[in-house]
């Protein structure tokens, strides 16, 4: 698994933890002037109509 660039708002101690567990922090770059992006989603598969066995 790997990680995508972070922003300025991220903290130390995440990468610490993210590395710890893992994770491959090679790749990931901090921006100096943006926030880090975060989006939080559910979706609904029990009512999902493609997701339905015949």
């Amino acid at each position: 698994m790997s990680l995508g660039m972070v922003g300025q708002d991220w903290p130390v101690r995440y990468s610490e933890l993210l590395s710890k567990r893992g994770i491959d922090l090679s790749g990931p770059d901090q921006h100096p002037t943006q926030m880090t992006y975060f989006w939080h989603g559910r979706y609904n598969i029990k009512n999902d109509p493609s997701k339905k066995r015949n």
